[in-house]
């Protein structure tokens, strides 16, 4: 039995009925049928997903998930010239983010230790930290630092500080008007031009855009 605050996954081809239960009154749901590869089907086995998918999927307390399913819908309602492409688009935002809450039973997403190393990170982003400085102050080698980003964030320590800077440089900018020279010197980039470079990779535009 789906629960409010609950995602219901029904296999393509699969017949179903859906009744309503429980006290009078009215309720709301959405649904969205799809299939997740263009050139492929479920039903016949031509993709299968990994992690697997669950039947129910909770998602109470995560305003985002309900808030795209609104936007699909009004998308798919529209005559936007792009309609199409942007329901598909927000329908894999949704599925990607029910497919995090399917990998947590498993292991969490961030483990204890990581969660203290991004912090120590993050209240160091103007000043230059390295992977050893990391290392030492967590006692582990820099290698065993590297393995447990790449294995929970898929992302080196360089690449984390480059988007978290990134991030805030874009805020600073963006609301409290520093130039884009004054924003590299307060992330901690010393060269303008190379924060332009890493700002440009990691937000996919140049500081000067923002």
């Amino acid at each position: 039995m789906q629960r409010p605050g609950q995602v219901l996954l029904i296999y393509p081809t699969e017949r179903h009925t859906y009744r309503r239960s429980g006290a009078a009154g009215r309720a709301l749901f959405s649904c969205i049928h799809c299939e997740l590869l263009p050139a492929g089907q479920w039903a016949t086995r031509d993709y299968r997903l990994e992690p697997p998918p669950r039947r129910l999927t909770d998602v109470a307390g995560d305003r985002e998930i309900p808030r795209l399913f609104r936007r699909a819908a009004r998308a798919f309602e529209g005559y936007r010239r792009f309609r199409q492409e942007i329901v598909s688009t927000i329908v894999r935002e949704i599925w990607l983010r029910l497919a995090e809450k399917w990998s947590e039973t498993a292991s969490p997403a961030v483990s204890r230790r990581m969660e203290q190393m991004l912090a120590f990170l993050r209240d160091r982003l103007g000043e230059p930290v390295t992977r050893r400085d990391l290392a030492e102050a967590f006692a582990v080698t820099p290698e065993h630092v590297n393995y447990l980003f790449r294995k929970e964030l898929g992302l080196t320590p360089t690449q984390f500080v480059h988007r978290e800077r990134a991030l805030l440089a874009y805020r600073l900018i963006r609301e409290q008007g520093l130039s884009v020279k004054q924003a590299a010197a307060a992330v901690g980039f010393a060269d303008p031009f190379h924060f332009s470079r890493v700002f440009k990779r990691t937000l996919g535009v140049p500081p000067s855009r923002v």
